[in-house]
């Protein structure tokens, strides 16, 4: 195809995208007809079949078949590992072993008197529980349940105390985040597994990343907080903002103390049997998950003593699998497919080409192609459709510049992470703006300046370090 008609195609499609998503459309249902739409124009325009040699005989027909083949590889692929993570971290919830993680790795940071100097320490406090509870929503309903009332209670506003929350809960890393896996799927790159693209990509970023979100959200909130106060005091109103929401309680959940050692089982098995750990012994995730899961069942059932409790209570794993699945899982596959679509119209790539042909490294122009995909997830909240765009764009940068295609990848989980942080619609902002009591919007306000300045750095640090 002409490049000039896949440039045009492929902004086409992605500006209808953003549009659909603005008017609140159903992603799913916009990814599954924007795809057929670009595999139709692209069929029209070349006579080629968008599934390749394994035609069905039809090139139209085949554009219907790309569902079949990319639901085959995300089944087998990205999704069964998502389905798996959050399988266990639904039966750690049912269980209440992640709040007793949580309470037990909260407890030192209630001592601290300083109230900046405490969000600095909820701040690693988050980024350590994330190596074992992945999922960012549910890491920040737990800080809500712990973390939040603390901070309150030593003075920080609830403006600050929700941003904190939520900055913290922006870091993706470890090597049970399931958001590797899935941009290795969408992008169709394999050469790493998850736990050495951790080790060699993840560490490093996240070794510059870290302490400066630690030292500047600090200062940055003193700030802020000081002009809401002057503000306030302008117009002879209370400088208390938001409220101490009486559904946010620290409670100690019913089971025993030992079992804060089960939700980090996954990512102590992922380690050891790995190539940087007892290298003759390699497990997958997914093999983790379920060798972890057997264990957990074994020691609920030690403590219960009844089998018929405990089995409902491992159901629980599958039934979380169901709600992912509920609850928007399902866009992983048209995801996947309109990702297959942008790759083969090929504007991506003609972009890529483009912006490598007008004098810029690799670097710049990397940072470029995650600036481009920066307002989709702030649009939408989605990182998986996000994904969609940002995935094929880092493979052909790279291909265009030579870049390490993975330090292309740490940099678009960086922005990626910390972007939710900006959007409006993520479940995770509405979740910790209704805690706090404060305005949803003023929270994404607040968010954004320290959220930018977290990227910049630790797209810096991945470019420097990482690799």
């Amino acid at each position: 195809m002409d490049p000039a008609i896949s440039i045009i195609l492929t902004i086409v499609l992605l500006a209808g995208f953003v549009f659909a998503l603005v008017k609140k459309a159903t992603p799913i249902i916009v990814l599954c007809l924007l795809s057929l739409l670009g595999c139709f124009v692209f069929t029209a325009v070349t006579g080629m079949s968008v599934i390749g040699e394994h035609t069905t005989g039809n090139v139209f027909i085949d554009c219907f078949e790309l569902f079949q083949t990319t639901m085959k590889s995300q089944m087998s692929g990205a999704l069964l590992t998502i389905l798996a993570v959050l399988g266990y971290v639904g039966y750690m919830n049912h269980l209440g072993a992640s709040d007793r993680f949580a309470l037990i790795c909260a407890k030192p940071f209630t001592k601290l008197k300083n109230p900046y100097i405490l969000c600095s320490g909820v701040i690693l406090l988050v980024f350590l529980l994330k190596l074992a509870i992945p999922s960012a929503t549910s890491l920040a309903a737990l800080m809500l349940a712990t973390m939040y009332p603390v901070l309150r209670a030593a003075g920080v506003s609830a403006m600050t105390s929700g941003s904190c929350i939520m900055i913290a809960t922006g870091f993706i890393w470890g090597p049970a985040d399931t958001m590797s896996a899935q941009i290795f799927s969408v992008a169709g790159v394999d050469a790493l597994t998850v736990p050495e693209f951790f080790a060699a990509y993840h560490i490093p970023t996240m070794c510059v990343m870290l302490p400066f979100a630690m030292i500047a959200f600090p200062l940055y909130s003193a700030i802020c907080d000081k002009r809401a106060a002057a503000k306030a005091a302008a117009k002879g109103e209370s400088v208390s903002e938001g409220s101490f929401s009486t559904s946010v309680k620290v409670e100690t959940p019913d089971c025993p103390a030992y079992y804060a050692l089960l939700p980090i089982l996954p990512l102590i098995f992922v380690i050891v049997f790995s190539k940087i750990g007892i290298g003759s012994i390699v497990i997958s995730v997914i093999g983790a998950i379920f060798l972890s899961l057997v264990i957990a069942m074994v020691v609920d059932l030690i403590h219960e003593r009844k089998v018929l409790k405990v089995f409902a209570s491992g159901n629980q794993f599958f039934i979380a699998m169901a709600d992912f699945m509920r609850n928007g899982g399902w866009l992983i596959i048209p995801a996947a497919m309109f990702a297959t679509t942008l790759n083969t119209v090929g504007g991506l790539q003609a972009i890529a080409n483009m912006l490598a042909g007008v004098g810029g490294n690799g670097y710049l122009i990397t940072a470029v192609g995650c600036l481009m995909c920066m307002p989709i997830i702030i649009c939408c909240g989605s990182v998986t459709a996000t994904l969609a765009i940002a995935a094929p764009l880092m493979v052909s940068i790279s291909a265009a510049t030579g870049m390490d295609i993975y330090v292309c990848f740490m940099a678009v989980l960086v922005m990626l992470g910390v972007s939710s942080c900006m959007c409006p619609v993520h479940p995770q902002t509405i979740m910790v703006s209704t805690a706090a009591g404060v305005d949803l919007m003023a929270l994404v306000k607040r968010n954004a300046p320290i959220a930018l300045m977290v990227i910049l750095v630790g797209m810096i640090g991945c470019f420097i370090f990482a690799g």
